[in-house]
Protein backbone atom coordinates (compact mmCIF):
# COMPACT_ATOMS: atom_id res chain seq x y z
CA UNK A 1 0.00 0.00 0.00
CA UNK A 2 1.23 3.29 -1.39
CA UNK A 3 2.46 5.62 2.05
CA UNK A 4 0.82 9.05 2.54
CA UNK A 5 2.90 12.10 2.36
CA UNK A 6 3.75 13.71 6.11
CA UNK A 7 1.45 16.38 5.47
CA UNK A 8 -1.36 14.60 4.45
CA UNK A 9 -1.11 12.77 7.51
CA UNK A 10 -0.97 15.75 9.32
CA UNK A 11 -4.08 17.44 7.50
CA UNK A 12 -6.02 14.23 8.67
CA UNK A 13 -5.56 14.72 12.40
CA UNK A 14 -6.19 17.74 11.91
CA UNK A 15 -9.33 17.09 10.61
CA UNK A 16 -10.12 14.45 13.30
CA UNK A 17 -9.51 16.97 15.47
CA UNK A 18 -12.03 19.17 14.40
CA UNK A 19 -14.68 16.78 14.37
CA UNK A 20 -13.68 15.60 18.01
CA UNK A 21 -14.98 19.27 18.73
CA UNK A 22 -18.06 19.04 16.62
CA UNK A 23 -19.03 15.37 18.24
CA UNK A 24 -18.50 16.47 22.27
CA UNK A 25 -20.45 18.87 23.10
CA UNK A 26 -18.93 22.44 24.52
CA UNK A 27 -20.37 24.43 27.39
CA UNK A 28 -18.56 27.68 27.22
CA UNK A 29 -19.80 28.71 30.27
CA UNK A 30 -18.47 25.83 32.30
CA UNK A 31 -15.17 26.87 33.94
CA UNK A 32 -13.07 23.33 34.77
CA UNK A 33 -11.25 24.89 37.13
CA UNK A 34 -14.07 26.58 39.39
CA UNK A 35 -14.74 26.46 42.47
CA UNK A 36 -12.37 23.95 43.50
CA UNK A 37 -11.99 23.71 47.39
CA UNK A 38 -8.84 22.52 49.23
CA UNK A 39 -6.80 22.76 52.06
CA UNK A 40 -2.87 22.54 52.16
CA UNK A 41 -0.17 22.38 54.89
CA UNK A 42 3.37 22.99 54.92
CA UNK A 43 5.67 21.83 57.12
CA UNK A 44 8.99 22.88 57.78
CA UNK A 45 11.41 21.55 60.16
CA UNK A 46 14.39 23.24 61.35
CA UNK A 47 17.67 21.64 63.76
CA UNK A 48 18.45 22.96 66.82
CA UNK A 49 20.38 26.06 65.27
CA UNK A 50 17.21 26.94 63.66
CA UNK A 51 18.62 25.81 60.00
CA UNK A 52 15.76 24.35 57.82
CA UNK A 53 16.68 20.59 57.21
CA UNK A 54 13.51 19.77 55.13
CA UNK A 55 10.17 21.26 53.63
CA UNK A 56 7.18 19.88 52.93
CA UNK A 57 3.39 21.32 50.93
CA UNK A 58 1.02 18.69 50.84
CA UNK A 59 -2.40 18.75 50.49
CA UNK A 60 -5.37 17.31 53.01
CA UNK A 61 -8.27 14.96 53.25
CA UNK A 62 -11.44 16.97 54.04
CA UNK A 63 -13.08 14.23 56.54
CA UNK A 64 -16.51 13.58 57.13
CA UNK A 65 -17.10 15.45 61.00
CA UNK A 66 -15.37 18.34 58.82
CA UNK A 67 -17.85 18.52 56.05
CA UNK A 68 -20.61 18.61 58.20
CA UNK A 69 -18.86 21.07 60.55
CA UNK A 70 -18.33 23.43 57.81
CA UNK A 71 -21.66 23.06 56.15
CA UNK A 72 -23.76 23.33 59.44
CA UNK A 73 -21.49 26.13 60.39
CA UNK A 74 -22.86 27.99 57.27
CA UNK A 75 -26.31 26.88 56.74
CA UNK A 76 -27.57 25.60 59.81
CA UNK A 77 -30.98 28.17 60.64
CA UNK A 78 -31.23 26.46 64.28
CA UNK A 79 -30.81 28.85 67.14
CA UNK A 80 -27.71 28.75 68.92
CA UNK A 81 -26.48 25.93 66.36
CA UNK A 82 -23.55 28.08 64.93
CA UNK A 83 -20.53 27.52 66.32
CA UNK A 84 -18.94 29.61 69.21
CA UNK A 85 -15.65 31.35 68.72
CA UNK A 86 -13.88 28.83 71.20
CA UNK A 87 -15.11 25.33 69.08
CA UNK A 88 -14.51 26.72 65.69
CA UNK A 89 -11.99 24.93 63.91
CA UNK A 90 -8.45 26.75 65.03
CA UNK A 91 -5.82 23.90 65.94
CA UNK A 92 -3.32 21.69 64.58
CA UNK A 93 -2.33 18.23 66.34
CA UNK A 94 0.46 16.00 65.35
CA UNK A 95 0.31 12.48 64.98
CA UNK A 96 2.99 9.57 65.67
CA UNK A 97 2.58 5.69 65.64
CA UNK A 98 -0.16 4.21 63.50
CA UNK A 99 -0.57 5.59 60.16
CA UNK A 100 -2.55 7.96 59.08
CA UNK A 101 -5.34 6.74 55.85
CA UNK A 102 -5.28 9.85 53.57
CA UNK A 103 -7.42 8.55 51.15
CA UNK A 104 -10.38 7.85 54.01
CA UNK A 105 -12.88 10.47 54.92
CA UNK A 106 -14.55 8.26 57.60
CA UNK A 107 -11.59 9.23 60.44
CA UNK A 108 -12.38 10.87 63.05
CA UNK A 109 -10.94 13.00 66.38
CA UNK A 110 -11.26 9.39 68.67
CA UNK A 111 -9.70 7.16 65.58
CA UNK A 112 -7.05 9.75 65.00
CA UNK A 113 -6.21 9.78 68.43
CA UNK A 114 -6.87 5.92 69.40
CA UNK A 115 -3.08 4.84 67.91
CA UNK A 116 -0.98 8.08 68.51
CA UNK A 117 2.05 7.40 70.19
CA UNK A 118 2.82 11.20 71.02
CA UNK A 119 2.00 11.14 75.04
CA UNK A 120 3.23 15.48 75.35
CA UNK A 121 0.44 17.82 74.04
CA UNK A 122 0.75 17.32 70.69
CA UNK A 123 -2.04 19.74 69.66
CA UNK A 124 -1.53 24.04 69.06
CA UNK A 125 -4.30 26.61 68.83
CA UNK A 126 -3.59 29.35 66.61
CA UNK A 127 -4.49 31.97 69.66
CA UNK A 128 -3.93 35.06 67.46
CA UNK A 129 -7.15 33.67 65.74
CA UNK A 130 -7.22 31.80 62.09
CA UNK A 131 -6.75 34.55 59.59
CA UNK A 132 -9.84 34.39 57.21
CA UNK A 133 -8.78 38.65 56.20
CA UNK A 134 -5.46 38.62 54.65
CA UNK A 135 -6.60 36.31 51.11
CA UNK A 136 -10.12 36.58 50.69
CA UNK A 137 -11.63 33.06 50.10
CA UNK A 138 -8.95 31.87 52.40
CA UNK A 139 -8.21 30.63 56.56
CA UNK A 140 -5.24 30.22 57.33
CA UNK A 141 -3.80 28.26 60.77
CA UNK A 142 -0.93 29.27 61.62
CA UNK A 143 2.66 29.00 61.27
CA UNK A 144 2.09 27.25 64.54
CA UNK A 145 5.70 25.86 65.82
CA UNK A 146 5.87 22.09 67.58
CA UNK A 147 9.17 21.56 69.53
CA UNK A 148 11.28 18.50 71.43
CA UNK A 149 10.54 18.31 73.83
CA UNK A 150 7.38 19.97 74.71
CA UNK A 151 5.14 18.57 72.08
CA UNK A 152 7.44 15.60 71.30
CA UNK A 153 9.72 13.12 72.80
CA UNK A 154 13.28 12.59 71.83
CA UNK A 155 13.56 10.95 68.52
CA UNK A 156 9.81 10.39 68.21
CA UNK A 157 8.26 10.84 64.61
CA UNK A 158 5.60 12.59 63.07
CA UNK A 159 3.34 10.48 61.00
CA UNK A 160 0.46 12.82 60.21
CA UNK A 161 -1.12 15.97 60.89
CA UNK A 162 -4.78 16.57 62.21
CA UNK A 163 -6.75 19.47 61.64
CA UNK A 164 -9.07 19.65 64.36
CA UNK A 165 -11.45 21.90 67.22
CA UNK A 166 -9.66 25.12 69.38
CA UNK A 167 -10.16 23.95 72.81
CA UNK A 168 -11.26 27.07 73.77
CA UNK A 169 -8.01 28.69 73.68
CA UNK A 170 -6.24 26.48 75.91
CA UNK A 171 -2.60 25.27 74.43
CA UNK A 172 -0.84 23.10 74.23
CA UNK A 173 -3.73 20.77 74.74
CA UNK A 174 -3.23 16.61 74.69
CA UNK A 175 -5.44 14.69 72.09
CA UNK A 176 -7.49 16.41 69.24
CA UNK A 177 -10.38 14.43 70.30
CA UNK A 178 -10.29 16.24 73.66
CA UNK A 179 -13.75 17.10 75.31
CA UNK A 180 -15.58 15.64 72.14
CA UNK A 181 -13.73 17.88 69.51
CA UNK A 182 -14.12 16.67 66.36
CA UNK A 183 -11.28 16.60 63.33
CA UNK A 184 -11.72 18.77 60.56
CA UNK A 185 -9.27 17.22 57.82
CA UNK A 186 -6.21 14.90 58.29
CA UNK A 187 -2.49 15.07 56.23
CA UNK A 188 -0.55 12.00 55.79
CA UNK A 189 3.20 14.35 56.08
CA UNK A 190 6.34 12.70 55.36
CA UNK A 191 7.95 11.03 58.21
CA UNK A 192 9.81 13.79 60.56
CA UNK A 193 11.71 12.69 63.29
CA UNK A 194 12.88 15.50 65.76
CA UNK A 195 15.93 15.24 67.56
CA UNK A 196 16.84 17.31 70.79
CA UNK A 197 15.52 21.22 70.65
CA UNK A 198 14.65 20.26 66.78
CA UNK A 199 11.40 21.86 65.78
CA UNK A 200 8.79 21.98 63.37
CA UNK A 201 6.84 24.78 61.72
CA UNK A 202 3.44 23.23 60.18
CA UNK A 203 0.84 26.07 58.63
CA UNK A 204 -2.73 24.89 56.94
CA UNK A 205 -4.63 26.73 54.17
CA UNK A 206 -8.04 25.89 53.41
CA UNK A 207 -9.53 27.59 50.13
CA UNK A 208 -12.47 27.97 48.91
CA UNK A 209 -11.46 31.14 46.52
CA UNK A 210 -13.65 30.90 43.14
CA UNK A 211 -12.39 32.45 39.81
CA UNK A 212 -12.57 35.91 39.57
CA UNK A 213 -13.19 37.20 35.91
Amino acid sequence: MRKLPSSYKIGAIGLLAILAITIVPFDGETYSDEGKLYGLLTLVQYDENSNEVFSQSTHNRLVDQGETFLLGATFNEVAGAAPADNTQIGSICIKGGGAIDAGSEVETAVLFESDNTITEPNCIVDVDNVDITSTQGTAVIGPLTFNEPTHIGNGETILGIGICQGNGGTTPFTGCDTTGQILFAIVDTADITLASAETVQITYTFDITSIND
